[in-house]
């Protein structure tokens, strides 16, 4: 694991990085001709790591270690050190103005600091990063997606990187439709984008840290106040999918997030086909409904329950008497799961029913997505591709796009 260290290096560490770097301006300079240019960086690292003697990604490292340790703070004194230690002094492209004025030098060194990007070694897994990225850890790593967790430096939060080869069309489309809609329709209950860049052949996502998943805390034997709360945000979520005509299509317990204050987010705008049926609509529904089935019942009644196929059968009518050991004792939530599991009513009587009744808000229009909807599944990957650099392009982002292609 790459971390940044929250204790000081010593000072001797700094000063012999200092020493080697101060010749390579290309790494720190912002003014220099070659900053930015991955060849003549690239060659630079492996110079410094043959004079010191150890490896090229330790030695990257432990330079990010000491910048970003110095970048939390008004000034960079690294920076300043090697200005005055650099043998040339400024750069080629610098002018009399630069030269007179270095407030607004060390601006700008603080600036880069957060957008220069480094290939980082996490256990084995190469991701290009930005420095302002710190404490970064391996969560998941698969042929379709790497995710790890971090702390952003530069908003002091804690969040989620996702890398996401783009080499399958659906795959490609599946983030780009997460990208789109969470600009076009933004909700509290779903998880959406902080920050977006691409680099390689591969997107690289930030979001949000959560605490958990909903599959965390089902054996938990949660209050009737928490459930009800997790219903009503999943339905809010739908809310606005199903009005735009779109679906999701993938409510589980693993695909909710949820924290600690019982604050969830779905996991992703669903579906990328847009799709009026009733029927799509229904099943999202029933997904509510088995999670709240799996929230009220033990793992064994639920079982029981999930296996009956017809809502008319007598074991289906038994469970839902309810009885102090099935979690069905209260009305209201024996009604609402009824309710979903027949998906009997649309979201909006949902989101009234007296179970979330602590919880209705005096909910205002719901959104509607004016722009055109394209049928990504009919797009050729390169399709695909130019529709997700275009989306990119609406992100302001502190990381520079000119760095990371």
């Amino acid at each position: 694991m790459v971390s940044v260290d929250p204790r000081p290096l010593p000072a001797s560490i700094i000063a012999l990085l200092i020493t080697r770097i101060q010749h390579h301006p290309c790494i720190w300079d912002h003014d220099h001709e070659f900053f930015g240019h991955r060849e003549q960086i690239d060659s630079a690292w492996r110079a410094i790591a043959e004079q010191t003697d150890v490896q090229e990604e330790h030695v990257r490292s432990l330079w990010n270690t000491v910048w970003n340790s110095c970048s939390r703070s008004g000034g960079n004194p690294i920076f300043n050190q090697l200005n005055k230690m650099s043998p040339t002094q400024t750069s080629p492209r610098s002018s009399p103005e630069a030269k007179s004025s270095p407030p607004r030098k060390r601006e700008v060194c603080k600036k880069v600091s957060w957008s220069r990007y480094d290939s980082v070694n996490i256990s084995g897994h190469l991701l290009m990063l930005p420095r302002r990225f710190a404490n970064l850890e391996i969560i998941e790593a698969g042929p379709s997606r790497t995710v790890c967790s971090g702390a952003d430096l530069l908003t002091e939060e804690n969040v989620i990187i996702r890398k996401t080869p783009l080499k399958d069309q659906e795959q490609t489309a599946r983030v780009y439709h997460n990208l789109k809609m969470g600009r076009l329709l933004p909700h509290p209950n779903i998880l959406s984008v902080l920050d977006a860049f691409e680099a390689g052949d591969s997107l690289y996502t930030v979001t949000d840290m959560m605490d958990g998943r909903l599959a965390d805390i089902v054996d938990e034997h949660l209050n009737h106040f928490v459930i009800a709360k997790i219903v009503y945000q999943l339905l809010s979520a739908l809310e606005p999918l199903h009005s735009n005509g779109f679906h999701h299509g993938r409510i589980t317990l693993n695909s909710v997030f949820i924290n600690t204050d019982a604050v969830l987010k779905l996991s992703s705008y669903g579906d990328v086909v847009q799709n009026t049926s009733e029927e799509k609509f229904r099943e999202d529904i029933t997904s509510v409904g088995s999670i709240l089935a799996r929230l009220l019942l033990e793992e064994e009644s639920f079982l029981k329950l999930s296996k009956i196929k017809s809502h008319n059968d007598l074991e289906w009518r038994t469970i839902l008497q309810g009885n102090s050991d099935s979690g069905l004792v209260d009305f209201h939530a024996r009604n609402m799961l009824y309710l979903l599991l027949g998906a009997r009513c649309s979201l909006s009587d949902l989101l009234r029913h007296p179970y979330l009744l602590t919880f209705r808000k005096n909910a205002g229009k719901v959104p509607t997505i004016e722009a055109e909807h394209k049928d990504l599944s009919e797009l050729s990957l390169s399709d695909v591709h130019g529709l997700l650099r275009d989306e990119l392009n609406r992100y302001e982002s502190p990381i520079s796009l000119q760095d990371v292609q």
